[in-house]
């Protein structure tokens, strides 16, 4: 359809442009009434497909000032808001054998950008909001008594099978204080993740 020749009143119109090595651009059409503003834009815009299935997570620890024990063992999960199981999950290591002790998370320090595999039946881009994921970080102090305190927030790039990255900038910094050995989890939401650019 010619971009001057729209007519429907409240619709967005597409159709290709000019293409060069460059790049290709898609012309927007804006419909108000009989009149038509048409706006060129990049067509490599990213468009999430809706059942692009979720292949890794990169995340990354930022401690600010409390350091993580080297022998606290920290998890990395994804999961439903209903708790159901884990669809994504990485055991970064420390406490007890024979998860081996990491190098623990000193004050003022940012970790390792750390790969998370999809775990189970995995997910889709789409589930992102429909389910409600979010990110679940579990610290475990060693030993049956152990205590550890631990004051950071993450980053994190989800990636999907086409090409899809969504990115969390930055979570809320948390405190999580695991004493007498017991675990301690926090939660962070990604249902607002931001789908970069290609």
């Amino acid at each position: 359809m010619n971009c001057g020749h729209a007519m429907s009143s409240g619709k967005v119109l597409r159709r290709a442009g000019s293409t060069n090595r460059r790049g290709k651009f898609l012309w927007i059409a804006f419909v108000f009434g009989a009149g038509v503003l048409c706006v060129p834009t990049r067509a490599n815009a990213q468009i999430p497909k809706a059942d692009a299935k979720f292949t890794e997570m990169n995340v990354t620890f930022h401690t600010t000032t409390d350091d993580k024990d080297h022998d606290t063992r920290v998890e990395v999960f994804i999961v439903q808001v209903n708790g159901s199981p884990a669809l994504a999950y990485l055991d970064i290591g420390g406490g007890n054998k024979p998860h081996v002790p990491n190098s623990g998370f000193p004050n003022n320090s940012t970790s390792m950008a750390y790969l998370v595999p999809t775990f189970g039946p995995g997910f889709r881009f789409q589930d992102l909001k429909n389910l409600k994921l979010q990110l679940l970080v579990k610290m475990t102090p060693s030993g049956g008594g152990g205590n550890d305190n631990w004051k950071f927030w993450a980053d994190a790039k989800l990636h999907f099978a086409d090409g899809t990255t969504a990115v969390v900038g930055r979570t809320p910094e948390v405190y999580p204080h695991a004493v007498g050995g017991r675990p301690q989890s926090e939660l962070f939401d990604l249902s607002n993740a931001v789908v970069q650019p290609k």
